[in-house]
């Protein structure tokens, strides 16, 4: 089975996205009220048009070892790969799908949208977080552009080659920690800008050494109470949930992505988790036009009283489906007022 064509994985990309965008445009509320006065002034000019300020992005990319997993283990090649690595024979793991639908992205819609950076987890083969202190190498510093185009475009597309060419799957899912590591980072500090987190993950997150094996709850199958592997294999949830709280005090909102068949699921731990990432993250995803098309594929996902959907973060177990959810993401992030 050979890979899609980027033009052919980008038109499902916008069938699947076309009932959204359709209905609402937006997938969740991309600016805060009050609008901040800075914002709404021309901070910079770009061939003698005032320019917009772009938002800040930090993606925050998963390539802990289930990232090596078949994103569809019914694919011939993939069928002994659904929980361990997969070799050269399955043609879509979870990696491969996110190196295709970050390309689609950062070549497309998401080239321009906003000043990115990337920060994968974790920086070893075990439980490292990620950390901004050195800046990693497979990692790329927040862009400084003054929001000209063609800096923006320059900025993802070295992104993208990070992405297509240093990121290789291994090690456990500090989740937490790395983005702790986010809340004394200056360059998503910019009061002049709207200020996010784009965490895209496969699973629940685990590596917190302060956790206790003897109690904890396993994020590995058939592995009780954790005995086998200290403490790094215990489920980090309130971790999580506490360091995207932190991010939000500090005025960072994360995006949480749900990426392969854990994360994508509507029950287990890394739902849940997940679900409430979202929610402490000021991020979560919304239904302004009352269709549940708006929430995902799930029916009944949308409450039309209060436009929130029942699933607060974006979920996706394939490349097209995470292109899509990449797509409207775009489109949030490019949905702000105009500069007065």
């Amino acid at each position: 089975m050979s890979r899609r064509p980027v033009n052919a994985r980008r038109a499902v990309a916008l069938s699947l996205l076309a009932g959204v965008l359709a209905l609402s445009g937006c997938g969740f509320s991309a600016v805060e009220a009050p609008w901040p006065e800075p914002v709404r002034q021309c901070l910079a000019t770009d061939a003698g048009t005032c320019v917009r300020p772009k938002p800040n992005l930090m993606l925050v990319l998963d390539k802990s070892g289930s990232m090596s997993f078949a994103s569809d283990p019914t694919v011939a090649g993939c069928q002994g790969c659904a929980t361990t690595a997969c070799t050269a024979s399955c043609p879509r793991t979870r990696m491969r799908d996110l190196r295709d639908a970050m390309s689609t992205f950062l070549t497309g819609a998401g080239a321009t949208v906003a000043r990115m950076g990337l920060l994968p987890f974790p920086s070893d083969s075990t439980c490292g977080a990620a950390s901004i202190s050195p800046f990693p190498g497979t990692g790329v510093e927040l862009s400084q552009s003054k929001d000209v185009a063609s800096q923006l475009a320059a900025t993802a597309a070295e992104i993208d080659h990070k992405i297509q060419t240093q990121l290789f799957p291994g090690g456990g899912t500090p989740t937490a920690e790395t983005l702790h590591a986010l809340e004394g980072y200056a360059g998503l500090q910019d009061p002049n800008r709207q200020n996010f987190v784009l965490l895209l993950t496969d699973g629940a997150p685990d590596c917190n050494a302060a956790n206790d094996p003897n109690t904890c709850v396993c994020t590995s199958a058939g592995v009780s109470p954790c005995s086998s592997s200290g403490n790094n294999l215990c489920l980090d949830g309130d971790g999580l949930v506490s360091a995207a709280a932190n991010l939000r005090a500090k005025g960072i909102r994360t995006i949480v992505v749900g990426f392969g068949a854990e994360a994508a699921a509507a029950t287990g731990a890394a739902a849940g988790i997940l679900d409430a990432t979202a929610l402490a993250g000021g991020a979560e995803r919304r239904c302004p036009g009352g269709a549940d098309s708006e929430c995902g594929r799930n029916p009944g996902s949308c409450d039309p009283v209060s436009g929130r959907c029942s699933v607060k973060y974006y979920r996706a177990t394939d490349v097209d489906e995470l292109t899509a959810v990449l797509a409207q993401i775009a489109t949030c992030l490019g949905s702000d007022p105009a500069v007065r």
